[in-house]
């Protein structure tokens, strides 16, 4: 999250492996909503790294 956020700011933070991208003022559900998505992902990634190895 950050108070100064641009476009080239995010593209470059997604690319580099963030999961997602908030801009100050946010709401807690917006945040939350972020967070749960990390954790999925980071679910489905485990899940597929143990298939393959």
């Amino acid at each position: 999250m950050t108070g100064y956020g641009t476009i080239k700011n995010a593209i470059e933070l997604v690319r580099l492996g963030a999961c997602g991208y908030l801009t100050k003022p946010f709401n807690i559900s917006e945040f939350t909503n972020e967070i749960v998505q990390a954790i999925e992902k980071k679910g489905k990634v485990d899940r597929l790294n143990r298939q393959f190895t």
